[in-house]
């Protein structure tokens, strides 16, 4: 981990556009390297992170923006354009932040629960019954994450029981057993 703590301290450091310049050819180096493995992609990841530190001390937003948009592949920029949807009240890009993510990072269960999370609390606010049920069912069986009350099987089964009409409830919850069996 040496590497990124020099490149911490010289991002602190760096007090000039010829600095700044430098630790961003630098880092481009890396997040231009090629390689199938783990280390490689994760060493990309935390470089543009590490760029986009930089630029925050010079560049503007919009730029910034452009920058995490352009990688949004790297889970910590989905994360903040997310939100930064949310706070905008811009659902439509929530959603197809969300969507794109669970699609991008499909080998990795973790983060496709958390693209969804976003998905059910963005058609929760809009009151999308279909989407919000749909949802409902994914994390019913699926679950959230460990200690993640909000996503229980228990919470998602009185989330999909409030949207179902009373008297299509029975027929419902035996297509929700049948799905069970399957899985």
């Amino acid at each position: 981990d040496w590497w990124g703590q020099w490149i911490e301290m010289a991002i602190i450091l760096a007090n000039t556009s010829e600095e700044r310049d430098y630790i961003i050819e630098v880092l481009d180096d890396v997040i231009n390297s090629k390689g199938d493995e783990w280390s490689v992609e994760h060493n990309v990841q935390r470089a543009q992170q590490y760029k986009l530190e930089v630029m925050s001390k010079s560049g503007t937003p919009e730029e910034q923006r452009k920058f995490m948009y352009d990688n949004v592949g790297n889970p910590d920029f989905r994360r903040r354009l997310l939100q930064m949807a949310w706070d905008e009240g811009n659902h439509k890009e929530v959603l197809r932040l969300a969507k794109d993510g669970a699609k991008h990072d499909s080998r990795l269960p973790g983060l496709v629960n958390e693209w969804r999370k976003w998905e059910l609390k963005t058609y929760r606010h809009m009151n999308n019954k279909a989407n919000t049920l749909k949802l409902a069912q994914y994390f019913f069986f699926e679950g959230g994450g460990f200690g993640e009350r909000e996503y229980s099987m228990e919470h998602m089964y009185a989330l999909i029981k409030s949207l179902v009409p009373e008297e299509d409830w029975p027929n419902f919850v035996d297509t929700l057993s049948q799905e069970a069996i399957k899985k």
